[in-house]
């Protein structure tokens, strides 16, 4: 692990994460790769090690499999390889003699773990750290491995502790002492047999106050290091266990607390479990329900069983999952994670693929372990049932559901079918409070079948005595009594005794002596009945010990019914960096509790309900929506719970009425989450604005006697100077949009003075910018009024007057100085206004109306207003860069688009600073290299921070294939706008990017609830069903699509016809697909452009797979005359025609579209340069040269054409003989997703071209 580490290199970049501390496992986002796999990932990280230097197969072999011989130890190395060949394709070069992992193809969490240390982020770094490096690997391998194995471990544990140390220090400095005890804690479970861990533990309980805790600690110091009787401990354990037994505490501003009790079982349940669990492991089978009423230990039993039986010689494959009320009308949503454990069991392999393909509905991470399932499977239950019984052939299997009568319908009737027909080789445990499992469709089951019950009872006065003292070491005089009257009060629940002894220690009624002992400080006679367990006003007691930061914690923990991490409630509590503190505070009281390694909750469903109800409605409505907020950015599999927070919160007209409606929220910092849709948003506070300045909303310029162009051109311009001012930061349209809805006022009204002082004060803005331009008797009057929002008053007004229409640019200029002036504050040196738009207001009126055109998406009308623009001002550079960017992104032409950038770059000096940069961003993103387009965009967005400069360096980031760093300044956008549908679109681009296809769906649906015609847009369409056909919902994209065909606009109609044929094809229904392409053709033919020459290939290729391939060479000829035609785009949709008229032996047509791409490629550009590749290799294949050819294709390619990429690459190596490596390729072409361009129809036609080859 000692590569160097890119700092701020996250696991977004390389798309494969290797985690190995703890665990083993290789990911692909939430995808597990190569479960189980211990010898070939132990090989990868030692690969990764290597950081890219090349070792032989022989070295390899005799590494991993020394006790086998050579011939069985290559062979089982070819096996190994050819499986991680399949995961990382070419970043794993292993074709002759020796093998190399290029390096950063994959990410180890290892690697991560160092660099977070050696950077300060001790949190992150002890958070990561989940277990010893690579286990299960001790003993699998050569001794030179196990040496370099042994090694790596020795240095990871080093770093952690530098990094525990550091934490503690600073803890102790401050007198955090339960942040400090709580880093300890997690050290010695990071490092259960480090005697410095547990030392360091020790000492800080003492020196924090906590005797009882150091007594606890030592106690576990002393299990794991000297377990035997005549063991010693280490000196520094020594020396501290003196202190402990000498009552050596120092006093602490934190009182010591109670210890987690022991779990009282005197009817020996456990036992009896076990016992049950003892023949299930001979192959027999058990179900046992678990009844008690709420605190009596349901799932602390399961818990305890879980633990004792995974201690045993077979450890078990366990499943175990708690019902969750609020997921009962999701259907599948219990078996989603109670099944997902058995994605890597053993002997799921021997299980069907039609019973795997029933399981894959509802446990989506399955086709990744096993690729290719069919689309439909069998009946669920039955299907369980029977990987099942494959995996508890090979080992037993534990099935634990809690709280069942909470689960959805499917989950229930699955659970049902095994309680009636037990499969052999496993035990069902599932738990209720008494008679709830008696009804519906468990019931029968239950007590018709074999289920044994096992009840829990409360506890008599001699059980609460005994878990008293597993809790605190008491006097012994106050045991009895203070049993008794718990007793009397909980009725001896477990649950109410252990809250209750947690509020009599925080409490000071019973309190510790100078002996040890605690003590009770009164007569517990003194006190009325019931006042021990009157819940509300202990929460009300507890919280009102605690500092602000951890009683926001922890109401923030009470609102949500699930553990989370600390994120979540950092987030949601706005604790900021004393999270940590706050957190281990409340641990220490438990008050939270952490079920599973760093995710926290409320100790107990009482403390929760008694925390809950005293918040104040408009607390908890706020904290739902931060929850919402919080889950979205924090935990992707969340996707219920925030519509259950979001619903909860009471929506954007609730948030509206309970937050002050605004930007702002006054006085706390908090962000109005504006739409429905802001459900991705991260969850720390946005700026006091749009942008990084005082917030200003400027009205609508009133038209003067029905001239409206000229006072677009007078708004345009304004809005121009006051973005380009340092310290101002103007709402954008959509925000106030948004407002108005939210008023009840129509969007798109025009926003006077009046209006605008509303909205200024609903969004939080300093100020209103009011312009008015009005012609009288041959002059101009040109006025303005800064006005204060809360009082309607003008700051600042002023006004100018002129002769002539031509002078109002300038008069505009003159008042905005005095506008910057006033309310920014500052006046820093500027250019006057007309040197950087244009002196004639003829030409501004143009580009204003091209800019309104644009934004009604009449674009059309939009370039002809720009081109009116550059005729009246040839130096306008504004406009010629509208002009380039309009060919560019609207067009396709990046020949025009080029020529148009050549004019605006003349002329850049008539621009602002920002206008520039932006100009120069533009530059780089036609002429490349793509780096410098993503630094200048991000250098836009750092200089003039508002939401469209942080969309364009996202959008940017998106397309170089960044989506990792792009998701992050998308959201930066959306913090500032969340109404912005354009970057909400861009977010889902780059969730489907990562294969996050729900994060991407939800994206869609926010895009869309903000603007409805989302749906008919065709670009967006299209890539709103892909993403719906990768998440398995082919019948929602087919809504989806045929919206498309009731537009009355052919473009529209083919776009539609168009997405129905990827559809058909996706399906594997060619004829239909044909059909569907032909519809999109005959919409289109007429055209003449990049979208006919598309339907044309499209049809081609369908007409081919139906069997008509005369047909399809027809289509083909009509394309051939379209690039005969001139027709200029882009070079990737110019390379599909060559490829396919290469295909069907049309040369003079396929050379006519190498010379269009020639043309119009920026090798710059990656798809351009990876086309210039393939065409390359294509050529040194049909000279027979296949070597030539794979050195052709060592670049990258994008995945609308990896699979051409592949298809060559596999010619070559078949060509060349190496039938391993080609039949891996074709292998991998299988596997790979296609959808949605001519790529997917190539690799249909390619795959059937190499079935019909012979046999080599």
């Amino acid at each position: 692990m000692r590569r160097q580490m890119t700092v701020g290199q996250h696991f977004d970049a390389p798309r494969l994460v290797l985690l190995t501390l703890g665990v083993l496992e290789l990911r692909r986002g939430e995808a597990v790769l190569l479960a189980r796999r211990r010898k070939e990932l132990g090989l990868l990280a030692w690969l990764v090690d290597r950081d890219g230097a090349t070792v032989t197969r022989a070295e390899l072999a005799e590494l991993l499999w020394p006790d086998r011989d050579e011939e069985r130890a290559r062979r089982s190395l070819r096996q190994a390889l050819s499986e991680l060949r399949q995961v990382l394709g070419t970043g794993l070069e292993s074709d002759g003699p020796e093998v190399r992992l290029a390096p950063g193809s994959v990410v180890l969490d290892a690697e991560v773990f160092e660099r977070e240390v050696a950077e300060g982020q001790h949190d992150a770094a002890l958070a990561r750290w989940t277990g010893e490096f690579l286990p299960g690997l001790d003993d699998v391998a050569s001794p030179a491995f196990r040496q370099w194995l042994e090694g790596e471990r020795e240095r990871l544990r080093r770093r952690l502790e530098q990094a525990a140390e550091s934490l503690i220090a600073d803890a102790t400095a401050r007198g955090a002492w339960p942040r400090a005890a709580a880093v300890a804690r997690r050290w010695t479970a990071c490092v259960p047999l480090s005697a410095r861990a547990h030392e360091r533990r020790v000492e800080v309980l003492l020196d924090g106050g906590a005797l009882d805790e150091a007594r606890d600690a030592l106690a576990e110091a002393r299990a794991a290091l000297a377990p035997e009787a005549d063991d010693t401990l280490p000196p520094g354990l020594q020396r501290l266990a003196g202190r402990v037994t000498s009552g050596d505490a120092r006093t602490a501003a934190n009182q010591p607390t109670a210890h987690s009790p022991d779990f009282i079982d005197p009817r020996d349940m456990i036992g009896s479990l076990m016992h049950r669990f003892a023949s299930v492991r001979r192959g027999g089978s058990a179900c046992v329900r678990v009844e008690g009423e709420e605190g009596t230990g349901r799932t602390r039993l399961l818990r305890e069983f879980l633990d004792r039986a995974q201690r045993g010689e077979t450890r078990p494959v366990v499943l175990h999952a708690r019902a969750r009320p609020s997921e009962r009308d999701r259907d599948g949503a219990l078996l989603e994670r109670l099944l997902s454990p058995l994605t890597g069991a053993p002997g799921l392999a021997a299980t069907p693929p039609e019973a795997l393909a029933a399981i894959a509905r509802v446990v989506p991470a399955l086709p990744e372990r096993f690729p290719g399932l069919p689309a439909d499977g069998g009946a669920l239950a039955d299907a369980v049932a029977r990987a099942l019984g494959e995996v508890a052939e090979e080992q037993p299997v534990v099935i634990a559901v809690d709280d069942l009568a909470s689960a959805d319908a499917l989950s229930t009737r699955v659970v049902a079918r095994l309680l009636r027909d037990p499969v052999p080789g496993t035990m069902l445990l599932v738990t209720g409070r008494p008679g709830e499992l008696a009804g519906g469709e468990i019931g029968p089951a239950l007590m018709d079948g074999e289920a044994a019950a096992v009840r829990l009872q409360p506890l008599d006065p001699a059980g609460v005595a005994r878990m008293l003292r597993s809790m605190l070491p008491l006097a012994p005089s106050d045991v009895e009594p203070l049993a008794s009257r718990l007793h009397a009060e909980t009725g001896g629940v477990p649950g109410s005794v252990r809250d209750v002894a947690d509020a009599l220690v925080d409490e000071g009624l019973l309190r510790l002596s100078t002996g040890g002992t605690w003590r009770l400080a009164r007569d517990l006679a003194d006190l009325p009945a019931g006042a021990l367990m009157d819940a509300r006003a202990r929460a009300e007691r507890q919280l009102g010990r605690l500092d602000p930061e951890a009683r926001a914690v922890l109401e923030s923990a009470a609102v949500l019914d699930r553990p989370v991490p600390p994120a979540v409630l950092g987030a949601m509590s706005g604790a900021g960096p004393v999270l940590p503190d706050a957190i281990g505070t409340l641990l220490l009281r438990h008050l939270l509790r952490e079920p599973m390694p760093g995710t926290y909750e409320v100790a107990s469903d009482v403390l929760r309900r008694a925390v809950g109800d005293r918040l104040p409605p408009v607390r908890r409505r706020a904290l739902h929506r931060a929850a919402a907020r919080a889950l979205a950015a924090s935990v992707p599999s969340s996707r219920e719970a925030v519509a259950r927070h979001r619903r909860a919160g009471g929506g954007p007209w609730r948030a509206m009425l309970d937050e002050r409606p605004g930007w702002v929220v006054a006085g706390a910092g908090a962000a109005l989450a504006i739409a429905t849709a802001a459900v991705m948003l991260p969850s720390r506070a946005p700026a006091a604005g749009p942008g990084d300045g005082t917030p200003i909303v400027l009205a609508d310029v009133p038209p003067a006697a029905n001239d409206s162009l000229t006072a677009r051109a007078i708004q345009t311009a304004a809005t121009i100077d006051l973005q380009a001012a340092p310290g101002l930061a103007v709402l954008p349209r959509s925000l106030v949009r948004d407002v108005l809805q939210r008023m009840g006022r129509e969007p798109l009204a025009p926003m006077d003075e009046m209006l605008a002082l509303e909205v200024a004060e609903r969004a939080g803005a300093a100020y209103a910018l009011a312009l008015e331009a009005t012609p009288a008797n041959g002059t101009w009057v040109l006025s303005a009024r800064l006005l204060e929002p809360a009082t309607g008053r003008a700051r600042w007004s002023g006004r100018e007057t002129v002769r002539d229409e031509a002078q109002l640019i300038r008069a505009l200029d003159r008042l905005l100085v005095r506008v910057r002036r006033e309310a920014a504050g500052r006046d820093p040196a500027r250019r006057p206004l007309p040197d950087v738009t244009t002196p004639s207001l003829a030409a501004l009126r143009a580009y204003a109306e091209g800019r309104r055109d644009f934004e009604r998406r009449e674009y059309q009308s939009a370039e002809a207003a720009w081109q009116r623009a550059v005729a009246l001002d040839s130096g306008f550079a504004l406009a010629w860069a509208a002009l380039a960017d309009f060919a560019y992104t609207r067009r396709n032409d990046p020949v025009t688009a080029e020529a148009y950038l050549a004019r605006a770059r003349r002329a850049e000096d008539r621009l602002t600073e920002r206008e520039a940069l932006a100009l120069q961003v533009t530059d780089a993103r036609l002429r490349g290299p793509a780096t410098r387009h993503v630094e200048l965009a991000r250098r836009l967005a750092e200089a003039y921070p508002d939401r469209s400069t942080w969309f364009n360096y996202g959008t940017v980031l998106m397309g170089a294939d960044r989506c990792g760093e792009a998701l992050p300044a998308l959201r930066e956008a959306l913090r500032r706008d969340t109404a912005f549908v354009g970057a909400w679109i861009n977010v889902a681009t780059c969730q489907q990017k990562l294969e996050r296809f729900d994060s991407a769906l939800v994206a869609y649906e926010s895009a869309a609830r903000l603007d409805s015609t989302v749906r008919l847009d065709p670009g967006y369409n299209q890539e709103w069903g892909t993403a719906l056909v990768r998440a398995g919902r082919l019948a929602d994209a087919e809504a989806l699509h045929r919206l498309l065909l009731a537009s009355p606009e052919p473009l529209r109609q083919s776009r539609g016809y168009r997405s129905l044929g990827y559809l058909a094809l996706w399906r594997q229904r060619p004829q239909e697909a044909e059909q569907a392409f032909a519809d999109a053709l005959a919409r289109v033919r007429d055209r003449g452009d990049v979208v006919t020459l598309r339907s044309h290939l499209l049809r081609a290729q369908a007409l081919e797979l139906a069997g008509s391939p005369a047909a399809a060479r027809r289509e083909l000829d009509a394309a051939a005359r379209l690039v005969a035609g001139g027709l200029s785009t882009e070079a990737p949709f110019l390379f599909y025609a060559a490829m396919e008229l290469h295909r069907h032996g049309m040369a003079p047509g396929a050379g006519l579209a190498e010379g269009a791409i020639a043309k119009v490629a920026r090798p710059s550009r990656t798809p351009d340069a990876a086309v210039a590749a393939m065409l390359a290799a294509r050529r040194e294949l049909a000279a027979g040269r296949p070597r030539e050819a794979l050195d052709s294709l060592r670049g990258p390619a994008p995945a609308s054409l990896a699979p051409y990429a592949l298809a060559l690459r596999r010619r070559a190596y078949a060509a060349l003989g190496a039938r391993d490596t080609a039949a891996m390729l074709l292998d991998s072409l299988v596997r790979l997703p296609v959808y949605g361009y001519e790529a997917q129809a190539f690799r249909m036609l390619e795959l059937r071209e190499a079935q019909r080859e012979p046999p080599r």
